[in-house]
């Protein structure tokens, strides 16, 4: 998807926010019993590991500013959220309002970020670049990430053992492909972290395809059934996930500066 095209993706999803309750419109995306418990999972592992407290933190893809509101509890000295949808960064205004410290959000052309070399103690991208299919473009934004990263730089992404189109704004890419790009920018990956929800994915993921129309688009409502019926599975998937290790699907990847 050619970044004009994701501009105009998210900028459509965040438009669809306004029918949510308050606290819903934080998540970017769609927000049914999925991916409520994909972010409750990614925000349980993303609040230990590492240390947040008196660091400036960077979010590139902040989307709505979920994931800064959350890290704001933490005390980090400054946050910073950039996005490549003006409609996303209206919303991260609202939710970001009167937080405990300063926030300063941008907007951004998918590519590069306007801060100087080394600005930010962390950097952090989440579900981010698996929706930009040229893998030019993802070299080039783990670059900046670590341009303007002093210590670490956190990376959550859909993981696969080989590069996988999975449809034709989604790829997975294996490890391998972000350790090494960032090796080339000085950083080594310290820690990998599965969150293992696999069979959530798949079989709440099959009611949401089976039970809503193909014309649904991400971030509106998923069909009643479809939410009854996620809302019965749910119990047990969640009670397999852990069963399940998986080394793809959704990986935390923090990597630290070495040079």
């Amino acid at each position: 998807m050619k970044l004009t095209k994701i501009e105009d993706y998210w900028s459509n999803v965040g438009r669809t926010l306004e029918e949510r309750d308050n606290e819903e419109q934080v998540i970017a995306g769609d927000n049914d019993v999925f991916y409520k418990y994909k972010r409750s999972r990614f925000l349980q592992e993303l609040s230990t590991i590492v240390e947040w407290q008196d660091q400036a933190i960077l979010e590139y893809g902040c989307g709505p500013g979920g994931n800064l509101k959350f890290l704001s509890q933490f005390h980090p000295s400054n946050l910073y959220g950039v996005d490549i949808s003006s409609e996303m960064l209206s919303h991260a205004k609202a939710n970001t309002r009167d937080l405990n410290c300063p926030v300063s959000l941008m907007q951004n052309d998918g590519k590069t970020i306007s801060l100087d070399n080394k600005s930010c103690d962390i950097s952090i991208t989440s579900t981010v670049l698996q929706h930009n299919i040229e893998d030019e473009n993802v070299i080039h934004i783990l670059r900046e990430l670590a341009r303007i990263s002093r210590n670490k730089v956190i990376v959550c992404e859909h993981t696969e053992k080989n590069r996988k189109q999975l449809h034709d704004h989604f790829v997975g890419r294996p490890l391998s492909f972000f350790a090494s790009h960032m090796e080339k920018a000085g950083f080594e990956l310290k820690q990998t972290q599965y969150l293992n929800i696999e069979v959530s994915y798949f079989l709440l993921g099959i009611i949401r395809k089976v039970f809503n129309p193909k014309t649904r688009k991400e971030g509106e409502s998923i069909s009643k059934i479809s939410s009854r019926m996620q809302k019965l599975v749910f119990p047990l998937s969640r009670r397999l996930d852990p069963l399940w290790k998986s080394n793809r699907e959704m990986t935390i990847m923090v990597f630290e500066r070495v040079s």
